[in-house]
């Protein structure tokens, strides 16, 4: 990557070693702060990230039956065996949620 002199005596004595060349577009060395030895550098093309695809998906609120659900969600009751289990009843109240508006409002 390096061809020229990197040192006053006019040898090549610094390298640098990469395993994909295309990678490192840029290199080269300049004198610095008096050294008898040149600073080298190179710089390492970025390559863009690639993310994957991500699907959104959505509910139509203009069809959606609100009364429906609000009776249904009236209806949902705690199960007290789980009252210690604030996970478990997360879940399922969150799935009882998703599912009555599935049920009445259709993605």
């Amino acid at each position: 990557m390096i061809k020229t002199a990197t040192h006053e005596g006019k040898s090549l004595l610094d390298h640098i070693y990469v395993n994909h060349k295309h990678n490192y577009p840029i290199s080269g060395h300049f004198p610095f702060a008096g050294s008898d030895h040149d600073l080298t550098f190179v710089i390492r093309k970025v390559n863009k990230l690639k993310f994957p695809t991500k699907t959104i998906n959505y509910r139509k609120y203009k069809e959606c039956n609100w009364d429906e659900i609000g009776k249904t969600l009236n209806q949902y009751e705690f199960k007290s065996e789980n009252m210690s289990n604030t996970d478990q009843i997360f879940w399922d109240y969150n799935n009882f949620i998703m599912s009555t508006l599935d049920k009445c409002m259709p993605e």
